[in-house]
Formats: C-alpha cells, structure tokens, sequence
C-alpha cells in the first residue's frame, strides 16, 4: 500500500471528539459508525451528488476512496465505491468516452496504436494529448485562454460548486452555446440556445452504475 503513512498522518488531528465539534455528531456514534463499517466482510459506500457539488468536492471524494482502500473494499464483489448521479447514463457516457483522457472503452488517449485505431474507424485526426478537465475548462476561462463553450444537457451555474465563480468565468466567453430541452440558468446566459432532444425521442441505452445496459427506444417519432 502506498501513501498509508501519510494518510494516518493527515487524519490524526481528527479525532471523534475534534469531529463532534465540527460536525454536531456524537463521538460514541462515529466510534460505532467506524467500527461497524470497519469490522464488515463487504462494505459499500454510496455517496450522491451533496458531496460532488460541494466546493470541496474532489477531497470528499478521495477521502472515501481512501476509506474504502484501508478497508479492503476495493475490487471485490459486494464491495467498492458507488456514486449516486444526480443525471441519468453518467456510466453510459463514460463508457462511451466522454472524458478529456480517454477514448471509448476507457483507453488512453496518450497511446498511439489506441488513437491510430479510432482515427481509422471514424475518419479524422485525433489530438496527441488529454484534453482538459472541468476545473480545468473554468480556469482557462477565467484566464481568457478557452473563448468559446458548448454545453450539452447540463447546467453548470447549478451543478457545480461556487456558483459566482462559475458565472464569472461563463461571462469571460466569447461564445456560449447551449442545448437544452429546458431553458435553464445556464441557457439563459447563452449567446445561442439549441432545443435538445428528450430520451422519448431518440434510440440508445442507459447503462446504471452497476454496469447495467437498458435498451432506450424513442416514443415520439
């Protein structure tokens, strides 16, 4: 295991009574709390949106992962990190290669016999290197270096933490597509609005964190 040192080191100011403090919740119950997750032969740990949306999101985040590594609940059935998406098909996307490092099936952009193969299957270049992360994009936005964005079914002014800042670097754009099927905060400082297409009109799959595919057919023609 690496970085275990470091970790207890991190925590060790926190102990229950330094966390009843900040948090309101009885020492006793975080000592059960603990022990309980600690001493289970599997354990899962579902966290929704609350933390994700929260400024400090990203260490939230980690802390559970760590928490679940201590454990031993990482890569095993019955066990592991499972978050609760406030949109539906987050999986589905991810899979499909919606992230700024990974292509399709989650391989690595970085890899050249990986770009060569999707360069050939959809006819076009592909970049050398990882594009940015969403902290990433609202930096360079705020730096002037990133002037345009499109934004596809979703509503950063809401979602994502620190909202003023957020509007701040949304304004520093050139450009501002949106396609929505709601006319949402984020739409409304749009320089171009598009209407979206709802799931009952368009042919897919959702795929659940769990892995599961559901067949999606359009409703309306």
């Amino acid at each position: 295991t690496e970085g275990f040192e470091d970790l207890k080191k991190s925590v060790s100011q926190y102990e229950p009574e330094a966390v009843e403090k900040l948090t309101g919740i009885p020492a006793d119950e975080l000592r059960k709390a603990a022990h309980l997750f600690g001493t289970a032969k599997n354990a899962v740990i579902a966290y929704g949106s609350g933390i994700t949306q929260h400024l400090r999101g990203t260490d939230g985040v980690r802390a559970l992962a760590n928490l679940a590594l201590v454990t031993g609940n990482v890569g095993k059935e019955q066990g592991g990190l499972f978050p609760l998406c406030s949109q539906n098909n987050c999986q589905g996307a991810f899979d499909m290669g919606s992230l700024p490092d990974y292509l399709p099936g989650y391989q690595r952009i970085e890899d050249r016999k990986v770009r060569e193969k999707f360069e050939k299957a959809w006819g076009g270049e592909l970049p050398l290197k990882p594009g940015l992360s969403l902290s990433e994009m609202f930096n360079a936005m705020q730096t002037g270096k990133m002037k345009g964005l499109i934004v596809v079914g979703e509503n950063p002014i809401i979602i994502l933490p620190d909202p003023k800042r957020i509007k701040e670097a949304l304004k520093r754009l050139e450009l501002l597509v949106v396609i929505d099927t709601f006319l949402t905060e984020t739409a409304q400082k749009a320089d171009v609005v598009f209407p979206g297409a709802t799931y009952a009109e368009k042919d897919g799959t959702f795929t659940s964190m769990e892995r599961r595919i559901q067949r999606v057919r359009h409703a309306i023609p």
